[in-house]
C-alpha cells in the first residue's frame, strides 16, 4: 500500500447492505473522495509542506458549507451515520448544509438505513 507520511492511502468498497467496507489500496484522490465531508478530506504533504485539497474542502470551510466529496446519496448509503457528523458540524460551527447534501439527508431510504444502524 502507498503511504503518505504514516497514513495509508485507501479506498473503501461497500457490499450492498453492509456498513463494513472492504479496504483496498488507493490513489490520494480516491482516498480524499472516501471521506465523509469535503472539510475532512484535505491532506498535508510532508514532502512539500503544503496542504493538498482535491475536493474543495478548504473553500467550503471558508464559506462555512457542509457537503460531501462524492454524491451525498451514495455517501450516506455507505454509512448513514455520516449524517449525524454533518449535523454536529453544522451546530458546532454554524455552517450551512449544501442543498444536494440536505436533500440526501432527508431521503426516506437513508432514514431506513439510519434506523437499522
Amino acid at each position: 500500500m502507498f503511504t503518505v507520511g504514516k497514513s495509508t492511502l485507501r479506498k473503501e468498497v461497500y457490499e450492498p447492505g453492509s456498513r463494513i467496507p472492504k479496504i483496498e489500496t488507493a490513489t490520494i484522490i480516491e482516498d480524499a473522495k472516501r471521506r465523509d465531508l469535503t472539510m475532512n478530506s484535505s491532506v498535508y504533504n510532508i514532502q512539500t509542506s503544503k496542504i493538498e485539497d482535491y475536493t474543495g474542502g478548504i473553500i467550503d470551510i471558508h464559506k462555512k458549507i457542509i457537503r460531501t466529496p462524492i454524491d451525498p446519496l451514495l455517501t450516506f448509503t455507505q454509512d448513514a451515520l455520516r449524517i449525524l457528523r454533518a449535523i454536529r458540524f453544522k451546530c458546532k460551527f454554524n455552517f450551512n448544509i449544501e442543498s444536494k447534501t440536505k436533500e440526501a439527508m432527508t431521503n426516506e431510504e437513508i432514514h431506513k438505513i439510519l434506523k437499522t444502524t
